[in-house]
């Protein structure tokens, strides 16, 4: 599978949250390149286990800029963690699944940084982002 990678482009100009996105991005390349079907299992809840942590980190930091777009993200992290717990329920041993997972990772990953997350970046001063 074509593997993700971290460009530029990704950066929301806020430096914690931009390597946590990278982090990511490595899980979730993990996942595509898993091919065992409990380690593809593992790759899905090890990425599930930090992307939940991510996104506390991402809503205590729009909490604490008054982000108007906070109940937005909200719903769109539970709704990614919803869509992990199903994925975690899936049988591995045919390569269908996994294509299926690592493709809806990966435009789930790209739109939501490229669209909802840069809207956030661009509230942060460059002192604020430091401070996190």
């Amino acid at each position: 599978m074509q593997k993700l990678v971290w460009v530029e482009d990704f950066s929301v100009g806020v430096p914690i949250m931009d390597d946590q996105h990278k982090r990511l991005i490595d899980m979730i390349n993990a996942v595509g390149d898993t091919k065992a079907p409990e380690r593809v299992f593992d790759a899905i809840m090890k990425m599930y286990s930090f992307a939940e942590e991510h996104f506390r980190a991402e809503e205590v930091m729009m909490r604490r800029i008054g982000y108007e777009g906070l109940d937005e993200q909200i719903r769109l992290h539970k709704s990614f963690c919803d869509k992990a717990v199903d994925f975690a329920g899936r049988d591995y041993a045919q390569g269908v699944a996994r294509q299926e997972v690592f493709t809806y990772l990966c435009a789930w990953l790209t739109e939501h940084i490229l669209k909802k997350d840069m809207a956030y970046g661009k509230c942060f001063k460059e002192g604020d982002a430091r401070s996190l």
